[in-house]
């Protein structure tokens, strides 16, 4: 949702936004406005129940102390939230004919780093030929495969989410992690296509303050790195074809873990 408002010293713009386990909202204030009108917002969170946000300010140098001491200002009763165990777990339900497979577990930027599981994730899910969606297809199998990142209880998460007819999801899991069990060579031009698909979009972020800020807060609250957005292209620079098949490997391990392969 996009609220816009422009009287009083109010925000310019304000948005609304919302990932798995994690709300955001970002705002274009003027500077003079900036730091009564984010303690206003700062109390009202509080006064529900909110925990210390993560946050990220973009503006000169005066902006960004003044929206830092405001931040001090705020005094927030509620506990820092600690992070608990997360298990992997698959649940399943069937409407119309359809089977949702869906499995949750840790994700690999906990282990590999942000850089080797974004590449991961661009390789196996998300980039212009990933690696998932070939395996299924040629499996014959009808099922359709998604992962979603996102939070639960604080600490970063996937989830593999499949669709397909009765059992066939459970079928085109265990074909991947049939080919995840030779071990997922990534390939030089595998690596540069994904590497150039995800600079494109990090670079994307750099359209607007508004969007900057949007994207550094959103990474560093789900983990992935906030050097991604600030640097992408030192931060990917160094990720080599063995490290991103690792991560793959790490993408996958939640799907090991409740179908029992070892």
């Amino acid at each position: 949702m996009t609220t816009a408002i422009s009287e009083g010293g109010e925000p310019l713009l304000v948005t609304w936004s919302a990932d798995p386990g994690a709300g955001q909202v970002t705002a274009l204030v003027p500077a003079p406005a900036n730091p009564a009108w984010l303690v206003r917002l700062l109390h009202a969170a509080a006064e529900q129940g909110v925990g210390p946000p993560v946050s990220a300010i973009v503006g000169d140098e005066g902006a960004v102390a003044s929206a830092g001491s405001a931040l001090d200002a705020v005094a927030f009763t509620g506990a820092r939230l600690t992070p608990s165990p997360v298990r992997s777990v698959l649940h399943r339900r069937t409407r119309d004919g359809v089977t949702r497979t869906t499995i949750t577990g840790i994700d690999p930027a906990l282990r590999f780093g942000g850089p080797a599981a974004a590449l991961a994730f661009r390789a196996a899910a998300e980039g212009p030929n990933p690696l998932l969606p070939s395996i299924v297809g040629r499996s014959g199998l009808t099922a359709t495969i998604r992962v979603i990142r996102g939070l639960q209880d604080g600490v970063s998460t996937v989830t593999w989410m499949v669709d397909a007819p009765e059992r066939a999801g459970l079928l085109a899991l265990e074909a991947v992690l049939d080919a995840g069990a030779l071990g997922f060579r990534v390939e030089p031009d595998m690596l540069s296509v994904s590497r150039e698909s995800l600079l494109a979009e990090l670079h994307g972020h750099r359209h607007s303050p508004v969007e900057f800020a949007r994207a550094l807060t959103r990474y560093e609250t789900l983990g992935w790195d906030g050097d991604l957005v600030r640097d992408p292209r030192s931060a990917l620079a160094s990720v080599s074809a063995a490290q991103v098949g690792e991560a793959i490997s790490g993408l996958l391990k939640p799907v090991v873990d409740v179908l029992g392969r070892t």
